[in-house]
């Protein structure tokens, strides 16, 4: 027991004992004798009239799936499709639109067009995704989109290529000539931190960075990996000179 380290964390008896789940389990049995009473006695039995059913065939959550799939159809109904096909074919039809963005709309319009005739939305989004070599993620989309159309709202644009470009200060060939020059004279007593206490110190005020500025370990191991550089352990290796050997010399 020399290696037992005790716990930092304080033992909390919760009450799951098999001893205690007796105990209570012989309080209750000896309550329920003396009240002789059930908690099904305080509740009255669900009566077959008060919540009756249109289809006396078909239970109750059926017929009230029934009404709520009757509201929506309604509802659907009443939505004037003509008119919103009409408007995103003249947003189509403006020249000044991004390349990814009149995709969304164009696969949108022919969706909308299939709802109007009747088409089911499931069905049709999933169609017009197949037919643009797309997965059921965006005929997911299309439904979504849809909802925002009705409600006034414009679909959201694709980000793709549009996020901010940095330019790495390493792709400058003075500052890989300078680090590269560091690194072979250092290479065998070498730190990450001294490189970037290099990068910080000689480096960034040859570039005219007057301001204090440094480098992460993580920004300066890719920035070795990317200058093709790696860590490796150095070991001198062992070498047996035998040029001076009694047999080397008698030949």
């Amino acid at each position: 027991m020399k290696n037992y380290m005790p716990s930092v964390q304080k033992s909390v008896y919760i009450g799951n004992s098999v001893r205690t789940k007796k105990r209570k389990k012989a309080q209750a049995k000896k309550l329920l004798a003396e009240n002789d009473q059930q908690i099904t006695n305080f509740f009255n039995p669900l009566s077959l009239q008060s919540h009756p059913s249109s289809d006396p065939d078909k239970p109750d959550n059926q017929s009230d799936n029934q009404n709520s799939d009757d509201q929506n159809s309604e509802c659907e109904e009443h939505f004037n499709y003509e008119q919103l096909i009409k408007s995103l074919e003249n947003e189509v039809k403006s020249g000044n639109l991004d390349s990814r963005y009149k995709l969304r709309l164009t696969a949108l319009l022919q969706y909308l067009r299939l709802i109007n005739h009747e088409e089911p939305k499931i069905k049709a989004s999933l169609s017009i995704a197949q037919q643009l070599n797309k997965g059921p993620y965006f005929a997911h989309c299309l439904r979504e989109w849809e909802k925002l159309v009705k409600n006034g709202e414009t679909i959201p644009i694709s980000k793709r290529g549009k996020h901010c470009k940095i330019k790495s200060l390493l792709d400058d060939e003075d500052v890989q000539m300078q680090i590269a020059t560091y690194l072979h004279e250092n290479k065998f007593e070498f730190y990450v931190a001294d490189f970037v206490d290099y990068v910080k110190n000689v480096v960034f005020p040859s570039l005219g960075i007057e301001q204090e500025t440094t480098i992460s370990t993580r920004t300066a191991r890719n920035w070795l990996n990317k200058m093709e550089f790696e860590f490796k352990q150095f070991k001198k290796g062992v070498y047996v000179d035998g040029h001076e050997r009694p047999d080397v010399i008698a030949l």
